[in-house]
């Protein structure tokens, strides 16, 4: 419904305005409109560019309607993010601690600035750049079975650094897994294939002196 004006006349007391019934029967279309939208009588505050939610500790929940999509463009969190999957078209930067089943920009940039990704899968088409503004250890980590899948580059603006490890022997141990690299003061090590208990699948080279 379009919204309905009351009519005011010409001038005042002119004759030529809405009758009393006419007006205010308006007025209470208008109001069921708005109402019927929200967020009138919910928990939910708009005020300038913020959305928030008038509850205690309440959450706010983007639900679309049937098979339609919540659409965010050039989405940035500031706050944790618990979702259970995240598929977006432009990029994404989280800012703190993101909690999510699986994440996947299809197009543009995948910028986390937190201190951990746990709980899910990474995919990123495009770019994916990973840093800690404060210049401390920065983590990149899922649970048991999840994975980090970048389908392009990875650009770094530092060296990378491998933790330090050395296979406990040729054959390996449980969850040993083809292209892992490590190192100790003496060889690196690169694991060619996945663990089975009977292959030797790590391979060494030793460190020379500079």
């Amino acid at each position: 419904m379009a919204k309905q004006t009351i009519g005011i006349g010409t001038s005042a007391n002119d004759g030529t305005g809405d009758q009393l019934r006419i007006a205010f029967d308006k007025t209470n279309d208008n109001f069921d409109e708005v109402y019927l939208a929200g967020p009138v009588g919910t928990n939910i505050r708009v005020l300038g560019n913020t959305i928030s939610s008038t509850d205690t500790d309440g959450n706010i929940e983007l639900t679309p309607n049937g098979a339609g999509s919540v659409v965010i463009t050039n989405p940035a969190f500031t706050g944790a993010l618990a979702v259970d999957s995240l598929t977006t078209t432009s990029g994404v930067t989280v800012g703190t601690v993101l909690d999510v089943a699986d994440i996947t920009p299809t197009g543009g940039t995948a910028t986390i600035t937190a201190d951990t990704l746990h709980d899910g899968n990474l995919t990123v088409d495009g770019t994916v750049g990973i840093w800690d503004e404060t210049h401390t250890n920065l983590r990149l980590e899922v649970a048991s079975g999840g994975g980090v899948n970048v389908n392009s580059k990875i650009y770094m603006n530092q060296p990378a650094i491998l933790s330090t490890a050395t296979p406990g022997s040729a054959i390996g141990a449980v969850g040993d897994e083809a292209g892992t690299v490590t190192w100790d003061a003496d060889y690196i090590y690169i694991c060619t294939a996945d663990y089975d208990g009977i292959t030797a699948i790590w391979k060494r080279s030793p460190i020379a002196t500079w």
